[in-house]
């Protein structure tokens, strides 16, 4: 598989398992891009954000963990869930991974805050 085409299925791959975690947490993990409006809608003042974004580049610490998060599901131990994960090629995604022109904008983990009104 082309490395392009790679990039394409692990863009893909990332963003199923975004949906696979949502489904077992129940929650809508895409609900913080709204931040600090909710915060204001709650009448906190002073409000903002801020956010980190996961950078995966090949051959990093990052990208090691990155594809034992796509192994794992493929471990034995784990309970046959049909249709919870994609196939993907597990060796494309190590070269890929491993690949120092590899680079990826993963998830983004974001802070948000306000204070309340004081009572005069």
């Amino acid at each position: 598989m082309p490395e392009a085409a790679l990039a394409q299925e692990y863009g893909r791959y990332a963003a199923h398992l975004i949906d696979v975690a949502q489904r077992i947490l129940g929650s809508d993990l895409t609900w913080s891009r709204t931040f600090p409006l909710p915060l204001e809608e709650a009448g906190l003042s002073d409000t903002a954000t801020e956010g980190h974004v996961l950078v995966v580049c090949g051959g990093t610490e990052t990208a090691e963990l990155m594809e034992l998060t796509f192994a794992q599901p493929a471990q034995p131990a784990q309970p046959a869930q049909p249709g919870l994960l994609p196939d993907v090629p597990l060796d494309a995604l190590h070269t890929l991974l491993g690949s120092p022109g590899f680079v990826d904008h993963s998830v983004t983990i974001t802070a948000a805050w306000g204070h309340r009104p004081t009572a005069h």
